[in-house]
């Protein structure tokens, strides 16, 4: 009798970490430029602000908009002296939501903050504010405030083919590197927040 080769089934859940990285203050100052008056973003603004895979995995359908989102932000503050001075906040919010929800709040999102206390989720740009408000004190420069939001989600790979699977985070990957370098988001980071 023949051994019989394990074939993986094509239904494996397979699932990616995936991260969206930006800057809060140029992209404020961005949105507020070209978005005024709460506009929603096209596609084509999210994927020049939003590094990362998670943004583009939104759109192309290849996950679910709904996970548990976390965000840590690394806040550069400018001291008195002169010296520059890291900060950083982080949180996770335990069910599944939207990142639009994530990102702009939604006032019917409560989130645990410990203790058994429950808040309205107001969105991680005003969240940011808020404790920064708190924790940092006055007269001194937010220099920068590189936020990084990431979530653990299953793909729907719908069929695709490990190898062009493996194409598509390569291509986004690339393109986020692009990003960093300042080629592709000249206009979107091209003023120096001080």
């Amino acid at each position: 009798m023949k051994k019989r080769k394990l074939v993986k089934s094509s239904s494996t859940v397979q699932r990616k970490h995936l991260t969206a990285k930006w800057e809060i203050l140029s992209v404020a100052n961005y949105v507020l430029e070209h978005f005024p008056n709460n506009a929603p973003l096209p596609p084509k603004a999210l994927m020049a602000i939003y590094q990362g895979a998670a943004v583009p995995c939104i759109q192309d359908g290849l996950i679910d908009e709904k996970q548990r989102w976390g965000v840590t932000i690394l806040t550069t503050v400018r001291m008195p002296d002169g010296s520059l001075q890291p900060h950083d906040v982080s949180w996770r919010i335990d069910e599944p939501i939207s990142f639009k929800d994530f990102m702009r709040g939604n006032p019917d999102i409560k989130v645990e903050r410990g203790n058994g206390l429950k808040t309205r989720w107001i969105g991680v740009a005003e969240e940011w504010k808020r404790i920064t408000q708190e924790e940092i004190p006055d007269g001194l420069v937010i220099v920068s405030a590189w936020a990084t939001a990431n979530c653990m989600a299953v793909l729907r790979n719908n069929g695709i083919k490990p190898g062009l699977l493996a194409k598509y985070f390569k291509t986004i990957e690339l393109k986020s590197r692009m990003y960093l370098q300042g080629t592709v988001l000249e206009p979107v980071y091209s003023e120096v927040i001080s």
